[in-house]
């Protein structure tokens, strides 16, 4: 007679690992082989993922666990679906000290990691997604979000409650590189934006009893009149920012390609050449994209430079690089100069927009409150639009890829 697979599980631990880390174990795959619920040798061989595409490695703290716990139980709660409630357990699970799962909590029974043993079926994860089947999904999900994020991972990591992988040194590299290209990236879409050009042009060439502070040589009705529907509360673009910079530092004044600010009007073309940036036959003094295009743009910005510039120090870091010292060395020496090289563009790029020391720092400041305001709420958000949403929406709602890519991308 088959046992139970909790009672097949190895639970000594070795001496050389933390009591707070578990021993891995192999992912169990019902319903092949012999068919009675425990995985053979052969089934092991062939189905089970390998270990080097597993990224859990149970470091979570037990106030995670019942954090993640409790926000799991509260969407299954209010999941409208009834493959929530078909789905959901039928016995109390009992208290874990490790974090495994116990005898009435089978991770393999269900879509959502914490249900009864169900029929017997394929296993619920695929090589791809490095995911255990003996752990529950939210735990694993959780961890992985956490070790990603910048300052959650060198905060865990340095009370010894992180992955082995990066060491705490290399966290702290991560971090810094991190900041720095979303410092960068800030400072180029603060740019874009153009708030304190639209006040410049406001204050220097829309006469006052329209809202602005010019009194003489302002700009024509004809150039007022091609301001955009969205861009003549004149009053409102000043009290947008809080920046002033002299409209003659703008490229296209600078270099005398027009006689005066006030000949152009306010907006260039979606796409089109501003005068803030070029000498070149400029169409409109500051660029006036719409807001979608302008969230759009960001969003794909943002992801783009992380990709490039952030993710591979990432996937160097999460290796064990311990036998190459001269490997550590230089790459630690890459990740800190582009660190640095960021961090100078970016002043640079706000240097040459404010033209003002005390304005650079007010922004730099504001972005640094932003910085950790954003870089906390991402793990919320990941796990909240990955995980929640993707098991008690997009599961419902839709077939398992779909579910595992969205998961894959998003948590």
């Amino acid at each position: 007679a088959s046992r139970p697979w909790h009672m097949t599980q190895n639970r000594s631990v070795s001496p050389c690992r933390s009591p707070s880390r578990p021993e891995k174990t192999e992912a169990f795959v019902l319903g092949k082989g012999s068919g009675t619920g425990v995985a053979s040798a052969t089934d092991s061989a062939t189905s089970a993922p390998p270990d080097a595409w597993v990224e859990y490695e149970g470091v979570l703290t037990q106030c995670e666990k019942s954090v993640v716990d409790v926000a799991d139980r509260i969407a299954r709660k209010v999941c409208p679906f009834k493959r929530c409630v078909r789905d959901a357990p039928r016995r109390r699970p009992s208290k874990s000290t490790r974090g495994e799962p116990s005898a009435d909590e089978n991770p393999v029974g269900n879509e959502f990691g914490n249900g009864p043993a169900a029929a017997v079926h394929a296993p619920r994860y695929s090589w791809w997604e490095g995911m255990r089947e003996d752990v529950p999904e939210r735990y694993q999900r959780w961890e992985g979000i956490r070790e990603r994020n910048a300052i959650l991972s060198l905060l865990f990591g340095s009370i010894g409650h992180g992955r082995k992988q990066p060491t705490k040194r290399q966290r702290l590299l991560l971090f810094i590189l991190y900041s720095g290209v979303w410092y960068f990236t800030y400072c180029l879409v603060f740019r874009r934006r153009g708030g304190a050009c639209r006040r410049a042009w406001v204050e220097t060439c829309v006469p006052v009893d329209e809202g602005g502070l010019c009194s003489s040589s302002c700009a024509s009705p004809e150039t007022l009149w091609q301001t955009p529907m969205g861009y003549r509360d004149y009053p409102a673009i000043r009290r947008a920012t809080s920046h002033q910079i002299d409209i003659q530092h703008l490229e296209c004044i600078q270099a005398r390609t027009v006689a005066s600010a006030c000949d152009l009007p306010l907006c260039s073309a979606q796409g089109s050449r501003a005068c803030m940036s070029t000498d070149f036959e400029p169409i409109g003094l500051c660029p006036c994209d719409s807001s979608i295009s302008r969230l759009i743009f960001e969003a794909l910005f943002y992801c783009i430079v992380f990709k490039v510039f952030h993710y591979p120090a990432w996937l160097i870091y999460i290796s064990d690089l311990s036998s190459c010292p001269k490997c550590v060395t230089l790459a630690s020496g890459m990740v800190l100069g582009l660190a640095i090289l960021l961090y100078c563009c970016g002043f640079i790029v706000l240097w040459s927009y404010l033209h003002e020391f005390s304005n650079v720092v007010f922004e730099t400041a504001y972005w640094l409150l932003s910085f950790f305001i954003l870089c906390l709420f991402e793990v919320v958000k990941s796990f909240f639009l990955g995980y929640i949403v993707g098991s008690y929406v997009v599961r419902p709602l839709c077939c398992k890829p779909i579910t595992r890519i969205w998961k894959f991308l998003l948590a």
